[in-house]
């Protein structure tokens, strides 16, 4: 599979279940964790280019990517502040 179509198919996973793990995109590519970390990064810079409101994010509790609402991250943000 090539880069292109491994970056669609975790867009793909975003849009359709709206989250994907490490462990289920590696097993449908076939790629090394580095190499991953790198599909994941071009992603990232793609939905923040053209996807407006929204940001791909890392759940460590999870093992999971998703794709948010950039108002949910400001107003996580601003409760942790406060609680500082």
């Amino acid at each position: 599979m090539t880069k292109s179509e491994a970056i669609i198919l975790m867009y793909t996973k975003l849009i359709t279940k709206n989250s994907f793990s490490k462990n289920e995109i590696k097993a449908l590519v076939n790629v090394h964790d580095l190499t991953f970390l790198r599909y994941v990064q071009d992603l990232k810079k793609y939905v923040k280019r053209y996807v407006p409101n929204k940001a791909l994010v890392y759940s460590r509790r999870n093992d999971c990517y998703y794709l948010v609402e950039t108002d949910t991250l400001k107003v996580a943000a601003s409760k942790e502040e406060e609680e500082d």
